[in-house]
């Protein structure tokens, strides 16, 4: 998997790319944590480019949005595919997190 961020002045936005397994999850555990510490605004985690995701990837999701609840950054998800969007409906994941396409 790959990681691309890109920041402005008030957002970072990271963009994924490939499969997020648990070989990748602490790679994408460490670049939200590196987002976070930016304290900026909000957080765009864009996921037009993930192929798939386990549940060790969908943990590094939810570890996400407590760190959104406890640090009042604004956590959003954006362009998730039919793969990974019909996996963050079964999970319940879909009524948790703000989507944007």
């Amino acid at each position: 998997m790959e990681i691309n961020t890109v920041r402005t002045d008030d957002s970072v936005e990271l963009k994924l790319e490939g499969r997020l397994d648990i070989t990748f999850q602490e790679s994408l555990e460490e670049a939200i944590t590196a987002a976070f510490d930016e304290n900026p605004k909000k957080i765009i985690v864009n996921c037009e480019g993930l192929t798939f995701i386990s549940s060790a990837g969908l943990r590094v999701f939810m570890k996400a949005h407590k760190l959104s609840a406890s640090t009042g950054v604004e956590l959003y998800i954006a362009k998730l595919n039919e793969t990974t969007k019909k996996i963050f409906d079964i999970t319940g994941y879909l009524a948790i997190f703000n989507l944007i396409d």
